[in-house]
């Protein structure tokens, strides 16, 4: 399956001319039995991995199993994804029941909203694709196929899967895919409800610092009101630790001072005494393994006049040199502006954001101005290239995923 077996492929970029010729079962996929107790009643499960992100992803196509014409997939839903927050586990080996995945674990977006799908027994001999499904242009390195039920087959204590698989790109440029920054825009929750409860100042000159868990609300009025109609005075600000670098705390301030009147980062220049407000992402950032060709791009929203602003992408700790950057004017008013940094040959590792004013050290320029507010942090991916046929992660294989571009 996956490598073009059994398949007669008249234009090996363009699957809508290719049609199925073998019955053979070395030819496709088939699970050696159904899963038992998956999560949403699955019976099977597989995972296409594209190799890095893909934006503009056009059609899914699909070849049915064809040894039995009764153990091909029938319902089914699918999800894409571009960093999963539970990781894929490696495939079994071959003849071995592999174990449950659960595609509502985080990361993953269903594709099929309308309800679930279904996919027509094989056809003849030569057959053309069983379906065609339309991705809708979407950014992805995954593509999840979770299946519910075959076409009625009990043998072996229920077998299902598929013949062969191929993705088609649209035929435009590279588009930007988002990389999840956790809680780049500092909301706040209600302690111990898992961030489930959102929390707003009331009014006045209420403020928290620091950023994590279980921060108390100073100030004026001092309380907070949760999203499940309690109020209160501590919150929790997720996805980020601080103060480093020998810093000094920063302060949350409330709404109205960021450019979507929610909450923002207020971190400090001459304000902080030379101490400096620096914090960095709580957790490594999904960005794929495979970075050959990527663009990262980090951007945020500022406005202020303290300086000079820390912005900047690590790797394992250590700070990313930008190819090109922006940086804001430190004029204050109010006008918010944008910062951002440019990076390509992106090294293997963790990679976080580190972002506030830091702590000059010994010939390092002094602190300026008085204070910075950040929001809307964000960062994005652009690869420049089509990825060479990509491995195949799926329950009891380990194959080939043809990626085609689509010609106009």
């Amino acid at each position: 399956m996956i490598d073009g077996s059994g398949m007669t492929q008249p234009d090996p970029s363009d699957p809508s001319t290719w049609t199925a010729t073998s019955n053979s079962y070395p030819d496709e996929w088939q699970t050696t039995s159904f899963l038992s107790g998956a999560t949403n009643s699955k019976t099977a499960w597989t995972v296409f991995d594209l190799g890095s992100p893909t934006a503009d992803l056009e059609k899914l196509y699909l070849w049915n199993v064809r040894e039995v014409a009764d153990r091909g997939t029938n319902a089914y839903n699918l999800y894409h994804a571009v960093s999963p927050s539970v990781p894929l586990p490696p495939p079994p080996p071959t003849n071995t029941l592999g174990g449950d995945y659960d595609f509502s674990s985080g990361g993953w977006s269903l594709l099929n909203t309308s309800g679930v799908l279904n996919l027509p027994q094989r056809g003849g001999t030569p057959d053309p694709p069983n379906a065609v499904i339309d991705l809708g242009g979407v950014s992805a390195q995954y593509i999840g196929v979770e299946i519910l039920s075959n076409h009625g087959s009990t043998f072996g204590n229920g077998r299902v899967g598929l013949a062969e698989v191929a993705v088609t790109q649209g035929a435009g440029g590279p588009e930007p895919v988002i990389i999840p920054v956790p809680n780049g825009e500092f909301a706040m929750y209600k302690p111990g409800t898992g961030y489930a409860v959102t929390a707003t100042f009331d009014g006045g000159n209420s403020y928290s610092r620091g950023v994590g868990d279980g921060l108390t609300v100073i100030g004026s009025p001092g309380t907070v009101s949760y999203s499940d109609g309690t109020s209160g005075r501590v919150i929790d600000v997720p996805g980020w630790v601080g103060p480093v670098g020998g810093t000094n705390t920063n302060d949350l301030w409330s709404a109205g001072f960021s450019p979507d009147g929610t909450t923002c980062l207020n971190v400090f220049g001459t304000w902080s005494g030379q101490n400096g407000t620096l914090i960095e992402s709580a957790a490594p950032l999904g960005v794929p393994a495979n970075r050959a060709g990527m663009t990262l791009e980090l951007s945020a929203m500022v406005n202020g006049t303290a300086g000079p602003l820390t912005f900047d992408l690590l790797v394992d700790g250590a700070v990313l040199t930008p190819d090109s950057l922006v940086d804001p004017s430190y004029a204050g008013g109010s006008e918010w502006e944008e910062i951002l940094r440019t990076y390509t040959d992106i090294p293997a590792g963790d990679v976080t954001i580190l972002v506030g004013t830091a702590k000059p050290g010994p010939g390092d320029p002094p602190l300026f101005g008085t204070r910075m507010r950040i929001d809307n942090i964000s960062l994005t991916a652009v690869t420049d290239r089509i990825p060479e046929p990509a491995t195949l992660s799926l329950l009891g294989l380990g194959a080939l995923l043809a990626l085609r571009r689509r010609r106009r």
